[in-house]
């Protein structure tokens, strides 16, 4: 199992075998206070929780590197605008009230 951790000015990115990965915390931290979560090499997250977070308040849930969320929009933008996908296809769009 080789661990890695790479540094540079613009984010911190962990590494499991040479995948992206980082178990329970964000596997890339941004330096603008964006993060993401990735498993073996794909953006994902379990528990229901957001893959993407970004500091404009952008939230992006993924499943094996699609977008996907099985009982509630798997997009939803700062402005309340909402998307649900499928297994990466786009099943729904919702503009905020």
């Amino acid at each position: 199992m080789a661990i890695k951790l790479i540094i540079d000015s613009e984010k911190r990115t962990w590494f499991l075998n040479n995948k992206i990965h980082r178990d329970i915390r964000p596997a890339v931290e941004y330096a603008n206070g964006d993060r993401q979560w990735w498993f073996n090499g794909f953006k994902h997250r379990e528990s229901d929780l957001p893959a993407i977070v970004y500091k404009t308040g952008l939230k992006v849930w993924m499943n094996s590197g699609q977008l996907h969320r099985e009982d509630g929009p798997s997009v939803i933008y700062p402005n309340g605008d909402r998307e649900w996908h499928e297994y990466g296809l786009l099943t729904r769009w919702e503009k905020a009230k």
